[in-house]
């Protein structure tokens, strides 16, 4: 079991994507919009304020954005794989400039 933080600017968004396990998160700050679906839609969302606790079962794809600076609180199950719908447009791990 694990826990991170992770910072997002205002109108940063994280792009489409699954787990395989199990995942937790706590809005510590800002405002989180969480949807779900291969592709984002910023319409079709639910707002997270400051406070506020999820989660999202195992392959379920989902999507979010930030409205103001927000900080949001993860835990899962290790090992942590994030398997991006559009990895070529989106995984930093694959994506060439």
């Amino acid at each position: 079991m694990f826990t991170l933080r992770l910072r997002i600017p205002n109108d940063g968004f994280i792009a489409p994507h699954w787990h395989p396990n199990v995942e937790r998160v706590t809005v510590i700050s800002g405002t989180f919009l969480l949807g779900s679906g291969e592709e984002m839609n910023k319409e079709d969302v639910i707002r997270l304020e400051t406070g506020s606790y999820t989660f999202m079962p195992p392959e379920m794809v989902h999507h979010a954005f930030a409205e103001g600076e927000t900080v949001i609180q993860l835990t899962s199950v290790g090992p942590w794989i994030i398997n991006y719908i559009h990895p070529e447009e989106h995984d930093p791990r694959v994506r060439t400039r």
